[in-house]
C-alpha cells in the first residue's frame, strides 16, 4: 500500500509540475502574443497613415493635372486663333 501511495504521490506531483510548466509557457506565448498585436496595429496605424497621406498627394496631383489640361486647351485655341488670323493676313 506504501509503494502505491508514493506512486500516486510522484505521479501527482510530476502532473502538478507538468501543469505550472504547461501555464509558464501559456503565459510566454500570451505575452509574446500581445507584443505582436502591439505591433502589429502600430503597423496598420502607420500603414493607414501612409495610405491617407498618398490619397491626399494623389488627389492634388489630380488638381494640378486638370488645370495643366485646361491652360493647355487654352493655349491651344489661342493657337488656332493666332493660325486663323496669321493666314487672313496671308491671303
Amino acid at each position: 500500500m506504501e509503494i502505491c501511495s508514493r506512486a500516486l504521490s510522484f505521479w501527482v506531483y510530476q502532473i502538478t509540475q507538468e501543469f505550472a510548466y504547461q501555464k509558464s509557457g501559456i503565459k510566454e506565448l500570451e505575452s509574446k502574443n500581445s507584443s505582436l498585436d502591439r505591433r502589429l496595429n502600430g503597423l496598420v496605424r502607420d500603414a493607414q497613415s501612409e495610405v491617407s497621406n498618398l490619397k491626399q498627394e494623389l488627389d492634388a496631383l489630380q488638381k494640378e493635372h486638370e488645370l495643366e489640361k485646361r491652360k493647355n486647351l487654352d493655349l491651344f485655341d489661342q493657337l488656332n486663333e493666332k493660325s486663323r488670323q496669321f493666314q487672313k493676313l496671308q491671303v
